[in-house]
């Protein structure tokens, strides 16, 4: 969630670049991404949620790199 409204682009990639193929959404204050059907994480594995917003003023800029790797099997 952002303080004031952004426009932009995110994304989630894997380790390599690979797009996932989840939908990005940057509106208002938030960015989200959506999974889509078949589109399912996989265990053990780094993902890399990235993206650029900017205020509506484009005065500010924000670069987005969030990785996180997702749990093993059980």
């Amino acid at each position: 969630m952002f303080t004031e409204e952004v426009t932009g682009n995110i994304a989630l990639q894997t380790e390599d670049g690979t797009d996932v193929g989840w939908i990005g959404k940057v509106e208002g204050h938030t960015a989200t991404l959506e999974l889509v059907k078949g589109k399912e994480l996989a265990n053990e594995t780094v993902y890399v949620v990235v993206g650029k917003v900017s205020t509506a003023d484009g005065i500010q800029q924000l670069d987005i790199e969030i990785a996180f790797v997702t749990k093993a099997k059980a």
